[in-house]
């Protein structure tokens, strides 16, 4: 190989690599702060989620002509931001509903 292709491999499996790197422990350690096997399993679901939708952005930026990768981060910031906050919502929830501070709707019908 010569040096330019030696170049471009390593411009371009660096920053994936690390990228990959990074989502993996940010995974890891969401997992282990979870509480309750509904959180983590709920926690697993969206970081698969997050991790395709960031590879399809990732793609699309790579392929789209100029003018659209604009568009495609704009609505890549809208997305993530307004997916955080019902993430975080929900993961509350759920934490609330396993720790039991709350009784969850069956065992008021049950109890009633």
């Amino acid at each position: 190989m010569d040096g330019a292709t030696i170049s471009l491999v390593g411009s371009v499996a660096c920053p994936v690599g690390v990228c990959f790197l990074g989502s993996m422990l940010g995974t890891y350690i969401s997992l282990r702060s979870t509480k309750g096997p509904r959180e983590r399993v709920f926690i697993h679901r969206c970081a698969v989620i997050c991790s395709i939708t960031a590879m399809c952005y990732c793609g699309l930026l790579f392929f789209l002509p100029k003018p659209y990768r604009f568009f495609m981060s704009i609505l890549y910031v809208i997305l993530l931001l307004s997916g955080t906050s019902k993430v975080r919502k929900k993961q509350m929830e759920i934490r609330k509903l396993e720790s039991g501070d709350e009784p969850s709707p069956v065992i008021c019908k049950i109890v009633i």
